[in-house]
């Protein structure tokens, strides 16, 4: 399980920094709406790996 939680944390980073680049996008330039969309459908991809860790622990 260690390689596969090293990977769904990779793909949380990832997701997050992704996130955290079209958030600033969106900060810096408020006319244009189409990049804060991008960073909350990223922000919600990162549930995705994070519900996976649940169900490895849980069960």
């Amino acid at each position: 399980m260690h390689a596969a939680a090293f990977t769904l944390f990779m793909n949380v980073a990832v997701a997050g920094l992704f996130a955290a680049s079209y958030a600033t996008i969106a900060l810096m330039h408020p006319a244009q709406r189409a990049p804060i969309w991008f960073a909350v459908c990223y922000g919600l991809g990162m549930v995705t790996p994070l519900a996976q860790f649940g169900l490895a622990y849980t069960a």
